[in-house]
């Protein structure tokens, strides 16, 4: 589309982009005339300062207008065809070896333009082609600049392909077997160099580092020996050479590169190897089966973890960094290969179209409009078919399945390019459809995690993408990728597992907790990095995965008599229907809710004094901070998708599309909170009623297996905790306008953010005994009332809304008002303010409950 457009305009504005390209060629010729003139026989270090600053400014404006007709050239290769001879002299100033690096950038520009209108047209003059073949040889052979290598490479391969003369042929040929010459002769040579220069670097003694190495840093053997190998593999990917040079090419090449990455990782001659095998295998794809295995054993043998120093030219996370670089650019050559053959393929469909409406007869790619529609699906899937197609495709597919496990732990290097790198190599994976997209899943995850935006966004992309095209396959690893990004992420961004050690100094376990609400949340909206993603989904899947996240908090905890063969969950979901209950303390009370009819048939179920229980929790549960980290997600979800004022379900809208957004926003938010109360009140009360029980029968003995269960009671407590928190949020403060959950300060700074989740006090006590060896007794009693608190004030809430309900459906005279008194003196107000007479045990409970059920019917 980008093309067409820009053929559109030349098409349209040639004219105007032809004296564009004058003006610049121009403009060009007169300041290469200025600098030129401009010394007088000096030196550059004579110069004064006005004239050091104007020459400055010129090659600025020199680069400028080369880097104006490189695109150009681009767009269209014509445009320059009729000045190439008058740019061509411009890069004879690298043939002297003094140039600066303004001019290094023009030249570099010549070389790409010379390439494009040599290769483009033909009709050259003879002795043009031969000067500017021996000028460019001269440059690839002698010059030691790397930023030029590449273009100066391809453009000798161009020129000698259109010159089509045997003399060129052979010149470049040499040339290309002097470079295997001289590695083959000084590979033992490079390798004590890089073993000298390796012990010499690993010396911190200044003299002992001149006693070992009696040669600078970078040898010229070194600088030869990688200008060798990274042309002689750009000679061999852009070059036309026989299949017995390549293969002896490939050899030479593959044996150093080896013996560099496994021997000396670290040195730069085993990057410059990796780069020229990268080169290789870009134009020979063959070569991929045995070129693959190098790659990973590199990887393998690199460092994946960032320098101390930051600069990766002195570590072996180099190395890493280019390899993947490499294997990008190999995923980046098969797109273009595959846009390419599908342009070519629609250039052709037209051309036959017209020479037939030419001609009088009807166009043999005439079709209906059913073939037509299986046309356009068959494009759409176009890049995957050709590579089905391609012989060589499958050695491209074998290397990417080679490759993505060592994809998936590169992703959790401490080096920002490393990852950035990988996010692009998962893109490009995903989209040629060479990989499973549910393997990458997790890893993308991971990457949008990142603290890095960059690396942020270019998951996202690959994540919608996914979202549209593959969206079963994204919901159904989703929350396998949530559980495993969580933990690498942390240990990516702080450098340490978010897991709190009993060795631990006093803090730093709450510091981890904040650190954990500061990673799932951006800083500046409060939005939970994975939101986008998240709302990316269908709907459908997406409230799937809301909801499977929310049953992580589940203990699935089980309590029940030794003697019986009924949980207490079981007749939990008996009773629960009830809806109206008090959870009191668990010293004296259980919930009435869950037992206020349980006859004496269910004794076994619900242990006497003298009882013994049985307390399991089956499955296998995330950790607390994982589940800290599923809280603080979903509480800063925008479930609006935009549509709420920062994240508000009733503040906002204004458009039928917005307000759409916040209905369906409010159900799926009041779907999750009653999953959420479902499992509270199902679990949370089994828990409730066996903390109640350890602590009156078991707590004191100090026997091994009460300390057991005590210690899965409060697992199952602080999980339960957790959700209760989590639970509250998104029922009270996710519903409440923006102004009444903001200070008045951040109101007046800008736009709204999302309201924070911040558990406070007890929870962070929680979460530090959760992850120690064991809890002592004043731990147990702080999580124990936390728990019980929550639980008590859940149960009010739940309690007032089903009253509110049945008062709603109809309820007059006396009825209402002891509704009304009832609702009134659970939250202190003014009423029938007597306390209530505490009794022990279940017969409290279910003297509350029947009380409460007397009145009930005396009303009605």
């Amino acid at each position: 589309m980008a093309r067409a457009f820009q053929g559109s305009i030349l098409a349209d504005h040639k004219q105007f982009v032809v004296g564009i390209v004058n003006a610049s060629v121009h403009r060009l010729r007169d300041y290469e005339d200025i600098l030129a003139d401009l010394p007088q026989g000096r030196r550059p270090t004579e110069l004064s300062e006005s004239d050091r600053k104007q020459v400055r400014i010129v090659s600025a404006k020199k680069q400028a207008c080369c880097s104006v007709l490189r695109a150009f050239s681009e767009l269209d290769s014509s445009l320059l065809r009729s000045h190439c001879q008058s740019l061509a002299p411009i890069i004879k100033g690298m043939l002297d070896g003094v140039i600066s690096h303004s001019d290094l950038g023009c030249v570099d520009c010549v070389l790409h333009i010379l390439e494009l209108a040599v290769g483009a047209h033909g009709d050259w003059d003879v002795e043009f082609l031969e000067e500017l073949m021996r000028d460019v040889e001269h440059i690839v052979c002698t010059s030691p600049v790397q930023i030029v290598e590449e273009a100066a490479v391809r453009c000798l391969c161009v020129v000698t392909h259109k010159s089509a003369s045997a003399e060129a042929s052979e010149s470049l040929e040499r040339t290309t077997r002097n470079f295997m010459s001289f590695l083959n002769s000084e590979k033992d040579a490079i390798e004590e160099s890089a073993r000298v220069a390796i012990t010499a670097t690993q010396s911190t003694n200044l003299q002992e580092y001149v006693q070992l190495a009696d040669i600078p840093r970078l040898s010229p053997l070194e600088k030869n020996s990688r200008c060798a190998l990274v042309r002689l593999g750009l000679l061999i990917r852009f070059g036309d050479f026989a299949e017995e040079l390549v293969s002896e090419a490939y050899d030479t090449i593959e044996s150093i590169c080896d013996m560099l990455c496994t021997s000396f990782p670290s040195h730069t001659l085993a990057r410059s190897s990796v780069r020229a095998l990268t080169h290789v295998l870009i134009r020979h794809r063959s070569l991929l089966a045995k070129g693959t295995r190098v790659l990973v054993s590199a990887l393998e043998n690199s460092n994946l973890s960032a320098p101390a120093n930051g600069n990766f030219s002195s570590s072996g996370d180099g190395l890493a960094l280019c390899v993947l670089e490499g294997f990008r650019e190999l995923l980046r050559d098969e797109e273009e290969r595959n846009s390419r053959s599908k342009i070519i393929k629609e250039e052709q469909k037209k051309t036959s179209t017209k020479a037939a409406n030419r001609k009088g007869e009807k166009p043999k790619c005439a079709v209906s409009a059913e073939q037509e529609s299986t046309a356009i699906r068959e494009d759409v899937q176009q890049p995957q078919l050709g590579a089905e197609e391609d012989a060589e495709a499958g050695y491209l597919a074998l290397s990417a399945q080679t490759m993505i496990a060592r994809l998936e732990t590169a992703v959790h290097s401490a080096a920002r390019p490393v990852r950035q790198v990988v996010a692009h190599i998962l893109g490009l994976l995903v989209r040629q459809g060479l990989v499973l997209p549910a393997t990458v899943i997790p890893s993308l995850f991971c990457l949008l995690l990142d603290g890095d935006p960059s690396c942020r966004e270019f998951s996202y992309r690959v994540i919608s993408f996914l979202a549209d095209r593959h969206s079963d396959m994204l919901a159904s690893a989703a929350l396998p990728g949530l559980r495993r990004c969580f933990e690498s992420s942390f240990a990516v961004r702080y450098g340490r597992p978010p897991l709190v050690k009993e060795s631990e100094v006093p803090g730093e376990s709450l510091y981890t907790v904040e650190r954990i609400l500061k990673m799932a949340a951006d800083e500046k909206s409060g939005q939970s990095l994975l939101s986008q993603a998240i709302m990316s989904m269908r709907k459908d899947k997406r409230r799937g995965v809301l909801e499977s996240l929310i049953r992580e908090f589940d203990p699935r905890i089980s309590v029940r008599k030794k003697s019986s063969k009924r949980t207490k969950n079981e007749v939990f979901a008996v009773h629960r229907e009830n809806g109206l209950f008090e959870a009191s303390t668990l010293d004296t009370e259980v919930a009435p809710h869950a037992i206020s009819e349980v006859d004496d048939k269910d004794d076994d179920v619900i242990p006497a004094e003298t009882g013994e229980i049985d307390i399991t929790i089956s499955g296998r549960l995330c950790s607390i901070p994982t589940l800290y980290f599923f809280a603080a997600t979903m509480a800063s979800i925008d479930y609006t998708d935009g549509a709420g004022v920062g994240g508000s379900l009733t503040q906002g809208g204004g458009t039928a599309a917005a307000d759409s957004k916040l209905k369906y926003a409010k159900e799926e938010v009041s779907h999750l909170v009653g999953v959420a109360t479902r499992i509270i009140s199902n679990s949370g009360q089994a828990t409730l009623h066996a903390a109640g029980y350890v602590r009156r029968r078991e707590y004191q003995n100090g026997h091994a297996a009460s300390l057991e269960k005590r210690d899965l009671v409060l697992q199952s407590a602080a999980r339960i905790s957790l959700l209760l928190l989590l639970k509250k949020h998104l029922k009270v403060t996710r519903f409440m306008p923006v102004v009444d959950t903001v200070e008045t300060d951040s109101i007046a700074q800008g736009p709204y953010g999302m309201p924070p989740f911040h558990p406070v006090g007890a929870m962070h006590q929680a979460f530090v005994d959760a992850n120690r060896a064991g809890y002592d007794s004043a731990q147990a009693d702080a999580l124990f009332n936390l728990f019980s608190t929550l639980m008590r004030e859940d149960a009010i809430d739940e309690a007032d809304v089903t009253l509110a309900s049945r008062v709603g459906r109809g309820a007059r005279g006396s009825a209402k008002r002891a509704v009304t008194k009832r609702v009134r003196s659970k939250h202190g107000e003014r009423g029938n303010s007597e306390p209530r007479r505490k009794r022990p045990g279940r017969q409290a409970a279910q003297d509350a409950s029947r009380k409460f059920r007397v009145d009930l019917d005396e009303s009605e």
